[in-house]
């Protein structure tokens, strides 16, 4: 079954990474699930594809590292430094969680829907 709410928590935080993966990272740009935000937000290390958009949203160390699509040599490197580096996971993992509450909550996200539609008058 799925694991949600404060079990999502508890998993994501345990595990020192987390590995993150878009199918599209080398033919999209600008796609990505919420799960990356979500990840980052419930304390969770994200070692991610960089996928163009992403990369701008959510800057590379606050709680998530990016490998260029299908550098696995890449990926297995920053995998085994932030797993060695604990104190400046952590710091990144808090830093990364501040900045998902400051920018990427479903409130926040939704709020910037809603001034869009309303400056562009789609609401007039």
């Amino acid at each position: 079954g799925a694991v949600r709410s404060a079990n999502l928590n508890n998993l994501l935080a345990s595990v020192k990474v987390v590995l993150g993966d878009s199918a599209l990272a080398s033919s999209s740009t600008r796609y990505w699930s919420d799960r990356v935000p979500e990840t980052i937000g419930r304390g969770g290390f994200l070692v991610m594809q960089a996928v163009p958009g992403l990369v701008e949203q959510i800057p590379d160390g606050m709680g998530v590292a990016y490998y260029p699509p299908d550098d696995l040599d890449r990926m297995g490197e920053l995998v085994d430094w932030w797993v060695a580096h604990d104190h400046e996971r952590l710091a990144a993992v808090e830093a990364g969680q501040a900045f998902v509450r400051e920018h990427h909550s479903y409130s926040v996200r939704m709020q910037t829907m809603l001034d869009t539609l309303t400056a562009e008058g789609a609401w007039a």
